[in-house]
């Protein structure tokens, strides 16, 4: 990958003439999820879920002897999410002839709990699928 990188540590950024072929190694992923769901009826339920990611530094090295450590800043991410989720299909009924459009209908809230270099905002979802 090409990629500027500086001649001098206090050089602020690069310019074009720094350019030159980076070899890069991205960082170990680990991502962990669990969860649960409760069916409260055949139309309706409720799913509660963790998730755990981390991933490591990326590394770059190149064929110059120059400091290429600092393209590995902020490269690493780390991040912990719980979500809960409430669905409502009527598959069940459409199939018994008691509903006519087969479908789904998802309301989920994400919220992150911890977190470095990552975005930590929660967010809401909404979800319609419509089955033909």
């Amino acid at each position: 990958r090409v990629m500027r990188v500086r001649n001098t540590p206090d050089e602020f950024i690069p310019d074009a003439s720094t350019e030159e072929p980076v070899q890069m190694r991205l960082g170990d992923k680990f991502w962990i999820q669990a969860g649960s769901k409760y069916n409260f009826t055949k139309a309706f339920n409720m799913e509660l879920n963790y998730e755990w990611y981390w991933k490591g530094e990326d590394k770059y090295q190149g064929s110059r002897s120059k400091d290429y450590t600092y393209l590995s800043d902020a490269t690493s991410l780390y991040m912990e999410t719980l979500n809960i989720q409430a669905n409502l299909s009527s598959i069940h009924s459409f199939l018994n002839y008691k509903f006519p459009v087969p479908g789904d209908l998802s309301v989920g809230y994400y919220m992150p709990i911890n977190g470095k270099n990552a975005v930590i905002a929660p967010f809401a979802t909404f979800e319609v699928a419509l089955y033909f």
